[in-house]
């Protein structure tokens, strides 16, 4: 059971990693992908226009309850007519047949009085409750349609934004010739080469990847090469089995120069008088050999011309060349500058050659000719290392110089389809990479510089007219600094200062005062009051008696007048004493914020973001003919193509287009 389950997680390894390597051959260079969030869902423009239930005017209660009052009182009024009626037709001579009529009649509009408001109010009361209802299921239907609009356009936006691509491939820009990492770590640059390799090599271009980090960096990508059935050829130098002849090919000037340069690096005019030394020294032992060459060989030849060869004992040369060397003792070792430079290449030489087997291979590597590196088809990786320090820079020289040998000795154009990458470049210095740059482009080859840090000799190659700079994670403040400094700065609109002041106040008094007021008040008042009156009156009396009557009449008349003084005189007299005694305690708390904003000119990335970068990210830097430069954010991992949402076409341009 445990194998089966071991054996099914293999296969689905297999399964994916095969996936992996199909996604990742596409016809554009692309260094990585940038993450685009969508825009987020947007409400749906019918929230604010919900249905509002139109109001139905209400019922007239009281037109319906006077309506009724009416029918009572008509009740009331035919009740009277038709007994009156009645009984007055039941007085006359047809009042037996009459009568009865009438009573009926009048007892039929009697009740028709109140039976008729009723009736009227029902079918009013029922109207306004049809009314209602079709107002309520109106309402409800037009609800329902909002709610279904809005929902359909909720699901639709959902679904755009989860159906989104977030992932967009970055893609270097066109006719690029040179790009230039900086920083980052092995998986990066082993990310970085398994995106951009078959990026490049899916549009139809050959890849040569010299491999100086001893990390495998490329062992990705050979993989997904082989799974991909593209050509592979790796070589691990110096090794026993490489099968690697750096020599093939070359006359002896090519030789001198080759040994020159991986004897004596540095730059200046002394360093470069040294090398044209080295050189000759080196052009002039491989003149007095015959081919096939080998750094063994030559090693030989440089202890003949310090007499140290043993001849009896070893059999590395024949006697001619011995003797052809021999003659040329006198002139190799005629200055102790000499001397010394042919005991300096001798120990390069002798370096140079341990641990390996130096002997021309009889079969050239796989895709190869006798004579070249670089495999006309395919992939190819050479890779060197060395436990020793002082041999690695030797074997990573020795290669990288045969390299820009053959691009030197190439006609232009010739390679139009080439890809270089050097990863590791630190210790091979600016002007031989600038030197490999220039063949490069002169015979058509695209070149890829890895470097693990910024220093400042590099600081040069940033922003080339014809180069894309890549930064990927890099440790030392120092080179992030530059590296922030590089991608520039912008002005932007910052919280420079934020105040805030508490205070607290306390008070605490007290007072006291007395005073007092005496006041006197006098007064006098008089009064005259005057009356008069005059009264009228008459009188008249009369009497009867037997046989004689008698009467009297008469008036009166009378007049009254008087008149009155009053005088009074007031005095009052008022004291006041008043005094006072306080006492006041107060607290007061205050608190003010303040905010302070300025217009600074900061670091478009600042440098302890680029300390912080993930091992597969990087910020991607070019010269843009629309936009001026560009700088965009990258992640080179290759297992986001495995990833739902990716998207196929770089982000901002449709379907179909290329930058």
């Amino acid at each position: 059971m445990e194998r089966s389950t071991t054996s099914g997680v293999v296969q689905q390894a297999e399964t994916a990693r095969t996936r992996l390597a199909e996604r990742v051959f596409v016809a554009e260079a692309r260094c990585g992908f940038t993450y685009v969030e969508p825009p987020s869902p947007v409400p749906s423009p019918l929230v604010g226009q919900r249905p509002v239930k139109g109001v139905l005017e209400p019922l007239d209660r009281e037109a319906l309850d006077a309506d009724r009052r009416a029918g009572a009182k008509k009740l009331v009024r035919r009740l009277v007519v038709t007994l009156v009626v009645t009984l007055v037709l039941s007085w006359t001579a047809w009042g037996d047949w009459l009568a009865p009529a009438a009573f009926v009649i009048g007892t039929t509009f009697t009740i028709a009085a109140i039976v008729a408001p009723r009736l009227r109010s029902g079918e009013i009361e029922a109207a306004h409750a049809q009314r209602a209802a079709d107002a309520e299921a109106q309402h409800e239907a037009a609800l329902t349609r909002w709610q279904a609009d809005v929902d359909a356009h909720d699901r639709a936006e959902k679904d755009r934004y989860e159906q989104a691509p977030r992932w967009f491939p970055v893609p270097l820009r066109p006719g690029w010739s040179r790009a230039d990492v900086f920083g980052g770590t092995s998986d990066g640059w082993a990310s970085l080469l398994t995106t951009l390799g078959p990026s490049i090599m899916g549009s139809g271009k050959d890849m040569l990847v010299l491999d100086f980090s001893e990390n495998a960096v490329a062992a990705d990508l050979a993989d997904f090469c082989r799974a991909q059935d593209v050509p592979v050829s790796q070589v691990w130098w110096p090794s026993p089995t490489s099968g690697l002849d750096l020599l093939a090919g070359l006359d002896p000037e090519d030789i001198g120069e080759l040994v020159a340069n991986v004897a004596s690096p540095g730059s200046g005019t002394e360093q470069a008088h040294v090398r044209d030394l080295d050189a000759n020294l080196i052009e002039a032992v491989a003149e007095r050999l015959e081919p096939p060459y080998t750094f063994t060989r030559l090693e030989a030849g440089l202890r003949v011309l310090r007499s140290s060869y043993r001849a009896g004992h070893e059999e590395l040369l024949t006697a001619g060349e011995i003797k052809a060397l021999q003659g040329h003792l006198d002139a190799a070792g005629a200055t102790p500058t000499a001397k010394d430079r042919l005991q300096h290449l001798a120990g390069a030489l002798k370096k140079l050659v341990e641990g390996s087997d130096d002997t021309v291979p009889e079969q050239p590597p796989d895709g190869t000719r006798a004579g070249q590196v670089w495999a006309e088809r395919g992939l190819t990786v050479i890779s060197t290392g060395s436990q020793y320090a002082r041999r690695k820079p030797l074997y990573d020289r020795a290669v990288f110089h045969r390299i820009l040998r053959d691009l030197r000795a190439s006609r232009p154009r010739v390679r139009d389809n080439g890809v270089i990458f050097v990863a590791g470049a630190d210790d091979l210095g600016v002007e031989n990479l600038e030197a490999l740059s220039h063949q490069a482009r002169r015979v058509g080859v695209r070149l890829v510089l890895m470097m693990r840090s910024l220093r400042e000799e590099f600081q040069s190659l940033l922003g080339g007219a014809d180069s894309t700079a890549l930064i990927m994670r890099l440790g030392p403040a120092k080179e992030a600094a530059a590296a922030a400094d590089f991608i520039g700065r912008n002005h932007k609109i910052t919280l420079s200062q934020v105040t805030v002041q508490v205070g607290r106040t306390f008070t605490e008094g007290s007072s006291w005062s007395e005073g007092g007021s005496d006041s006197v008040t006098q007064g006098t008042s008089t009064s005259v009051t005057e009356n008069s009156s005059i009264s009228f009156g008459t009188n008249k009396s009369t009497g009867q008696g037997a046989g004689s009557s008698s009467g009297s009449s008469g008036s009166s008349m009378g007049r009254s007048h008087g008149t009155s003084t009053t005088w009074s005189e007031s005095e009052s007299t008022t004291r006041a004493a008043t005094w006072q005694d306080t006492v006041n305690h107060s607290t007061a708390d205050s608190t003010s914020t303040s905010e302070t904003h300025g217009r600074g000119y900061e670091y478009e990335v600042e440098p302890n973001r680029i300390q912080a970068l993930p091992e597969t990210a990087a910020l991607l830097i070019d010269p843009d003919g629309h936009a001026g430069r560009r700088i965009v954010p990258v992640d080179c991992n290759p297992g986001i193509t495995l990833l739902e949402g990716v998207s196929n076409v770089p982000h901002g341009l449709p379907a179909g287009r290329d930058r």
